[in-house]
């Protein structure tokens, strides 16, 4: 997240895109133009960002990276400032301020 721009710009980058994001109706990663750290963030992470997704089932809107394989896929969830899933928010992984982690590979029983 530091190499990205850190915290405070992540959560402020995604705080105004959700924003445009809720005036527009829709928006995928290609709105995501004017947030050079969300998009360093990916790709120091080898990742790609999938697009901004609204609030729903206790997870405020937010924008998604995803990285890994089709059978391994992380998921970096990025919140606006200020704005952070419930704790029933099954699955999702504190990383630091409003950045999260979920991962998707199917676990050994």
């Amino acid at each position: 997240m530091q190499k990205a721009g850190g915290e405070e710009i992540l959560g402020k980058e995604a705080a105004e895109a959700i924003l445009r994001f809720g005036r527009n109706n829709g928006a995928n990663s290609h709105d995501l133009t004017n947030c050079p750290a969300i998009g360093k963030m990916a790709s120091l992470l080898g990742g790609e960002i999938v697009g901004m997704w609204p609030s729903g089932g206790g997870v405020p809107a937010h924008i998604k990276i995803r990285r890994g394989g089709h059978l391994d896929y992380q998921f970096v969830y990025i919140f606006g400032t200020g704005s952070v899933p419930n704790s029933s928010s099954e699955g999702l992984i504190p990383v630091g301020g409003s950045v999260y982690l979920r991962n998707t590979a199917s676990k050994a029983l």
